[in-house]
């Protein structure tokens, strides 16, 4: 056997050499970790639940293979009968007691299918924060397309996803310590990556972040003004501006005043008195 690993994730293979090859990709889906992720979770917040999962799975399994067995051994005792089938008692006997077996297996297997819905529904409580937790990782991956060096690997992420369920709470309810679980993997996430990037990148990883997680919070062309996909007309903008805005300053202000109206007259820009601290100094 030959191994050959790549990290080209769309690798071409040949016609006549995919009957040759098995291709085995390790790549990570947004899928697949969320399920990953609530695993971890539940292994932390209810141990018993993940163990009784994991052991209904594996009895699952063996009365799959049981089953599969049984019907195996139907038929090579059926292909090895001679004679008159419904002469040979003893052949029937078994096989009466291989059908036996069978029903029993498959009603188990309906129960367990059964019972496996219901730890399903009571791990599915904990999936927004495995789902969030997903998409705050691609999130992450999202940083190469700004500087190549912004790379994270997936386990130095498990380990502060796995340190932020090892903080304490003392809250008895599920949805808050969801939530609370969000605001800390949130604030663990921001100050671990904010200190790994140049200083000139954070405010755009904080946006980044904001945006891929909260895109409701945004209007329409207020992310594309920002990441500068929109050119603003600002001969569009009535608003007159205040003259304690600096002159180098003006364009910009204009530009968002003809992008987003709406937010330049929520900001009170007119009064300058909450604005002064903002201002930096006439004489340095």
């Amino acid at each position: 056997r030959l191994f050959m690993v790549t990290r080209n994730p769309q690798i071409e293979i040949p016609p006549d050499a995919r009957p040759l090859i098995a291709e085995v990709n390790f790549s990570v889906t947004r899928s697949g970790l969320e399920g990953q992720l609530l695993g971890i979770t539940i292994q932390q917040e209810k141990p018993a639940l993940e163990q009784q999962k994991s052991e209904l799975l594996k009895k699952e399994e063996e009365m799959k293979v049981s089953l599969s067995n049984l019907e195996k051994k139907l038929l090579e005792e059926l292909a090895s009968s001679g004679g008159n089938i419904l002469e040979n008692k003893p052949l029937i006997q078994q096989l009466s007691e291989i059908k036996t077996s069978s029903l029993e297996i498959k009603d188990a297997l309906t129960k367990s299918r059964d019972l496996q819905l219901n730890l399903d529904k009571e791990r599915n409580v904990y999936r927004p924060f495995a789902e969030t937790a997903s998409n705050v990782f691609f999130l992450i991956q999202g940083l190469k397309t700004v500087n190549y060096m912004y790379q994270f690997d997936l386990a130095t992420y498990l380990t502060l996803f796995k340190q932020t369920l090892s903080a304490p709470s003392s809250m008895q309810d599920v949805s808050d310590r969801i939530r609370i679980l969000i605001s800390k993997l949130k604030n663990n996430i921001f100050s671990f990556v904010g200190r790994s990037l140049f200083k000139s990148d954070r405010l755009t990883f904080g946006m980044h972040l904001v945006h891929g997680m909260h895109p409701e919070g945004m209007e329409q062309g207020e992310w594309e003004y920002f990441v500068g996909l929109i050119v603003a007309d600002t001969t569009k903008s009535n608003i007159q501006l205040p003259d304690w805005i600096p002159q180098d300053r003006i364009p910009a202000v204009q530009r968002l005043s003809a992008t987003m109206p709406m937010l330049v007259q929520a900001l009170g820009l007119q009064d300058e008195g909450p604005w002064k601290d903002w201002l930096p100094p006439p004489q340095p």
